[in-house]
């Protein structure tokens, strides 16, 4: 018999899960309460020996001998690299500080491809819009030629499709 309150007569008329809870050993339970113990502990304690990396924004000023001036970035960004240090003498347009172009350069690139893509379309859009042959941009065909063979193919299938359409017209006609 076991040491619980139910004898067996009774976990038979209890449904199942109540059943499995009370035939549960209180040993099973009290190792998961452990390990999550365990876990919170370990937790907090590396909370307290780890370093976190702190991102601070603020406006920095330089004290001349002769006047206050206020330094001011006209893009914001990252500072990668800090090239004079507190007490320093620095000349006029002298660089004070390095902004990593990281996020620029992606913007820009992703701006070019853009261009690319309306070029691509505006010489499709022309060809259609004419109906004359299409011409591939010289541009677009020499830096992105993935971008133009794709714009000469949508091209194609909306001639095929302007064809075929005018052909069910005159079906309709006749």
């Amino acid at each position: 018999m076991r040491s619980s309150r139910y004898v067996e007569e009774d976990l038979r008329y209890m449904q199942s899960l109540a059943s499995a809870v009370v035939q549960r050993s209180p040993r099973h339970m009290m190792m998961v309460l452990s390990l999550v113990a365990l876990s919170v502990i370990a937790t907090i304690v590396w909370m307290g020996f780890a370093e976190i990396d702190v991102v601070v924004r603020g406006s920095g000023k330089v004290i001349p001998s002769q006047k206050l001036q206020i330094i001011q970035s006209l893009e914001g960004g990252v500072v990668s690299e800090i090239l004079v240090r507190e007490g320093d003498l620095v000349e006029v347009s002298q660089p004070l500080i390095k902004i990593s172009d990281v996020a620029f350069a992606s913007s820009f690139g992703e701006n070019q491809l853009h261009q690319l893509e309306l070029k691509a379309k505006i010489a499709r859009l022309k060809a259609e819009a004419d109906g004359s042959a299409y011409e591939a941009d010289q541009t677009v065909l020499r830096e992105a030629p993935d971008l133009m063979r794709s714009a000469e193919e949508l091209y194609r299938s909306r001639v095929r499709e302007l064809e075929q359409t005018v052909q069910i017209l005159r079906e309709q006609v006749r």
